[in-house]
């Protein structure tokens, strides 16, 4: 199996538990990933190449050779990039593996892009390991045969969360309530619809503050809330590494989303205990589920994202119990040896 990813936690650990698994692994990753210095640290076979323009000869050479070299039964792709490279590859290997292609996005693809046309309008990839139900539905309408689809959700472990620091200028409350939202700022995020409901909490005499977490890059955010009404209570921390640890701070969590393939910040929030407010939309109904370890309500609408706010911060007992609950669902549902499981059994199926 040759696998790439970027340093996050689950696709990083699930290697290291196929390995320990019994399953023959060998890594590639792009040069300086932090995930390849941890695996090497534990004694996994890690291999380090460039890997930057989808036209790199060097790097496609350097893949090729692994290929012949190591002769996988199934090669295991977790970016478009590292799959595009297996496929050229694979057409110059000395034997021919099964190609999985991890795929975590809802996005269109197009036949005029000759990365496109290669993955996903080619017959390349054997299977397509979708994120969510909702991944794997956005790609059956696009063309994708359903038989080529695999949902696998990538587990966490609550003990990964334990830590976490929080910056001193954001560990204390400067209100009764804490409503986090963590996400960098794009449009498909929804957070100006967050701000508007804010304006709709303060007139409600309600005693809270709302922080965003993430990147603003453009600046689009802070303007946005330079004209809510709500401005004073609204504080942008910019990215905070390990944001499980403010997190923890947070009287719930709003997924304010217009599309998202499931949303890792959900589990993350589960994992902390922390109850949700998230939109019905792409996979975060899959991990959120009304009434039992959170609320969702329709995408693009303030006035209800303001009301499912204010029913979570007026009832303790029901965030206590939405926190508990995420806690289950996580270990229920979205745990690493599950994702481990189900990846050995489609491998062991790929490989017959």
């Amino acid at each position: 199996m040759i696998a790439e990813e970027h340093g996050v936690p689950p696709e990083t650990q699930i290697g290291l538990l196929l390995a320990r698994a019994g399953v023959e692994v060998r890594f590639i990753f792009r040069q300086g990933s932090v995930s390849a210095k941890f695996l090497r640290e534990q004694g996994m076979n890690v291999q380090e190449l460039p890997i930057r323009g989808r036209l790199d000869v060097k790097t496609l050479s350097a893949i090729r050779a692994v290929i012949n070299d190591f002769q996988p039964d199934v090669i295991h792709a977790f970016t478009a990039k590292t799959c595009w490279y297996a496929i050229l590859a694979q057409r110059f290997a000395k034997k021919k593996a099964k190609l999985v292609f991890y795929r975590g996005a809802m996005r269109p693809f197009s036949r005029f892009s000759p990365a496109d046309l290669l993955v996903f309008y080619g017959k390349g990839v054997d299977i397509f390991e979708c994120y969510s139900i909702a991944v794997q539905k956005d790609l059956v309408s696009r063309g994708i045969s359903p038989e080529r689809t695999f949902v696998n959700y990538y587990g966490h472990k609550p003990e990964w969360y334990a830590g976490g620091k929080v910056p001193p200028q954001w560990a204390e409350k400067k209100a009764r309530f804490r409503i986090g939202c963590v996400a960098n700022h794009r449009k498909v995020k929804g957070l100006e619809f967050l701000v508007a409901a804010s304006d709709l909490l303060a007139k409600k005499d309600l005693d809270f503050e709302l922080l965003f977490v993430g990147k603003d890059g453009n600046s689009e955010l802070a303007q946005c809330v330079s004209r809510a009404t709500s401005r004073d209570r609204i504080k942008l921390t910019g990215p905070i590494p390990e944001p499980w640890g403010i997190m923890k701070t947070f009287d719930c969590l709003v997924v304010p989303s217009l599309q998202e393939a499931m949303g890792r910040v959900t589990l993350e929030a589960m994992a902390c205990g922390v109850p949700l407010v998230v939109t019905d939309v792409g996979g975060l109904p899959e991990v959120v589920e009304d009434g039992k370890n959170g609320l969702v309500v329709p995408s693009k609408n303030p006035a209800r994202l303001a009301e499912a706010i204010a029913q979570l911060l007026g009832d303790e007992s029901l965030r206590k119990k939405f926190g508990e609950n995420g806690r289950q669902v996580l270990r229920e549902k979205f745990d690493l040896d599950q994702t481990r499981d189900r990846l050995l059994a489609l491998y062991q199926r790929l490989a017959k």
